[in-house]
C-alpha cells in the first residue's frame, strides 16, 4: 500500500452541464483580521477552502464534520490585496489574524469565490480504512458525505484547513450530509485505492444560494 499525492482542498473540474468553463468567481469581504479556525485550531484561508456566507457580509471558513456542520456558499479561488499594517500588499491567502483595517473600508480585503451550486469539485478522502478497492469506491458513487477541515500546522508559519471527504460519514439516505459522491476521479493520482487520498468527484448539496436554501443568511 501506498499513499496517493495530497491535493489541497476542493478543486474546480466542470459544471454539471458539463461546461469546461470555470464560472466567474463573486467577490466576498473578508473581516478585519479574521481568524479562521479548523476545528479549534488556528488556519489560514487558502485557495480551495470552502466558504459559508454570514448576514454580516463577510464570509467564513465552513465548518466540516468536525463542528457543528454549515452550508457552502462556494470554494474560494484568489484572494485581493491585503492591508499589511502600512500598504495594502498582493497575497495569495487570507494570513489568519491579518488584515485588520477596522472601519477603514477602503482598506477591505476580499476572497473570490467559484460558487457551489452546479459545480463538480474534486477533493481527497481523509482515510484508507472506509473504502481500500476501486470496487468499494465505485459502490460509493451516489452516496450523501460530508466534509472536514483537517487542520495540519506542519508549517508554523503557513497552517492549513486541509478541506477533505470525511469518506467514513458516507450514506445514501441522509440529505442533510454537505456533499455527494458523484464518480470517481480518473487522475493518474489515483496510483493506489487501498492508500491515503484517493480522489473523487463531488457536488455540494448543502448550500446557500436560492432556490436550494429558500431564507436568508
Amino acid at each position: 500500500m501506498a499513499d496517493n499525492t495530497q491535493y489541497y482542498g476542493a478543486r474546480w473540474v466542470r459544471s454539471e452541464s458539463g461546461q469546461n468553463e470555470q464560472p466567474t468567481p463573486q467577490r466576498f469581504r473578508i473581516a478585519s483580521g479574521y481568524q479562521p479556525t479548523a476545528g479549534g485550531t488556528n488556519v489560514d484561508l487558502h485557495v480551495g477552502d470552502p466558504v459559508t456566507l454570514l448576514s454580516t457580509g463577510y464570509v467564513q471558513l465552513m465548518v466540516g464534520s468536525e463542528g457543528t456542520q454549515t452550508a457552502n456558499w462556494g470554494v474560494i479561488v484568489g484572494f485581493s490585496p491585503e492591508f499589511d499594517g502600512t500598504v495594502m500588499q498582493p497575497r495569495n491567502k487570507h494570513v489568519g489574524g491579518s488584515g485588520v483595517y477596522g472601519t477603514n473600508f477602503e482598506r477591505q480585503n476580499y476572497c473570490y469565490v467559484v460558487p457551489a451550486v452546479g459545480q463538480v469539485f474534486e477533493m481527497d478522502c481523509d482515510d484508507n480504512v472506509t473504502a481500500t478497492t476501486y470496487a468499494q469506491y465505485l459502490a460509493l458513487i451516489g452516496e450523501n458525505v460530508d466534509m472536514v477541515l483537517a487542520a495540519d500546522t506542519t508549517n508554523a508559519n503557513d497552517p492549513k484547513a486541509t478541506p477533505r471527504i470525511d469518506i467514513s460519514t458516507h450514506n445514501p439516505a441522509t440529505a442533510t450530509l454537505q456533499a455527494r459522491i458523484i464518480d470517481i476521479s480518473p487522475t493518474i493520482a489515483n496510483q493506489d485505492f487501498s492508500g491515503n487520498y484517493v480522489k473523487l468527484y463531488v457536488t455540494f448539496n448543502k448550500v446557500q444560494q436560492a432556490p436550494y436554501q429558500t431564507t436568508g443568511v
